[in-house]
C-alpha cells in the first residue's frame, strides 16, 4: 500500500516567533471550540524555545519533536496533545496540564513542574526513538502521574515531594539520586526500578 500523501497542514522545521505563537494559539482555540475559522496546531521539529506559553490552550495539538526549552509555561494546557520526542528542558511548567498526553521519549530535564498534571499520560520510550522519557533534575512537587505509563522513564536527580504516582507503571524507571518524600504509590508497579542513591522518606519503607 502506498504511503499517505503528506499533510500540508503540518508546519515543519520552523522557528516560531511570539507573533506566530499567538496566531497559532488563537486558531487552535477556535478549532477546539468548533469555530469554522479554527485550525488545529500541528507542528513537527519546530522551535518554541524561550517563548511564553503561560495559560495557553493547546489541548489535542500535535507537536512532534518540537523544542520548548526555557519556555514560560505556567498553566499551559496540553491535554491529550501529541508531544512525542518534544523537549521542555528547563521550562517553567508550574500547574501545566499534560493529562492523557502522548509524551513518549519527551524530555523535561531540570524543568519546574510544581503541581503539574500528567495523569493517564504515556511516558514510555517511543518505538522510533532511542531516548527514554526524561525528568532528570526536574522539580515534581505535587505533580500528578496517576495511572500513567512510565516504563523505563528517567527521573534521576528529580525532586518528588507529595508527587502522585498512584497506579503508575514504573517498571524499569530510574530514580537514582532523586529526593523522594511523601509520594503516593498506591497500586503502582515498581518492578526493576532503580533507587540507587535516592533520598527516601518513610513512605517508601518496604517498597
Amino acid at each position: 500500500m502506498a504511503p499517505p500523501p503528506p499533510d500540508n497542514r503540518v508546519i515543519k522545521d520552523k522557528r516560531i516567533t511570539r507573533e506566530v505563537l499567538q496566531r497559532l494559539g488563537k486558531l487552535h482555540v477556535d478549532w477546539v471550540v468548533g469555530r469554522p475559522s479554527g485550525k488545529r496546531a500541528m507542528l513537527e521539529n519546530c522551535d518554541f524555545s524561550g517563548l511564553d506559553l503561560s495559560h495557553m490552550n493547546f489541548s489535542d495539538g500535535v507537536f512532534i519533536s518540537c523544542k520548548f526549552g526555557d519556555c514560560e509555561g505556567r498553566g499551559v494546557k496540553f491535554t491529550s496533545a501529541i508531544l512525542r520526542s518534544a523537549c521542555f528542558d528547563r521550562a517553567d511548567l508550574t500547574n501545566a496540564d499534560f493529562q492523557r498526553a502522548d509524551l513518549r521519549s519527551a524530555s523535561f530535564e531540570d524543568a519546574t513542574m510544581i503541581g503539574a498534571t500528567l495523569d493517564r499520560s504515556d511516558i514510555r520510550r517511543d518505538a522510533h526513538s532511542e531516548d527514554v522519557s526524561s525528568f532528570k533534575g526536574a522539580i515534581l512537587t505535587r505533580a500528578n502521574f496517576a495511572d500513567s505509563k512510565m516504563k523505563g522513564a528517567d527521573l534521576s536527580g528529580a525532586v518528588l515531594d507529595k508527587t502522585n504516582l498512584s497506579n503508575a507503571d514504573l517498571r524499569g524507571a530510574s530514580f537514582r539520586q532523586a529526593e523522594i518524600t511523601a509520594v503516593l504509590l498506591a497500586g503502582a508497579t515498581i518492578v526493576d526500578s532503580d533507587f540507587s542513591g535516592a533520598v527516601l522518606d518513610k513512605s517508601m519503607d518496604g517498597k
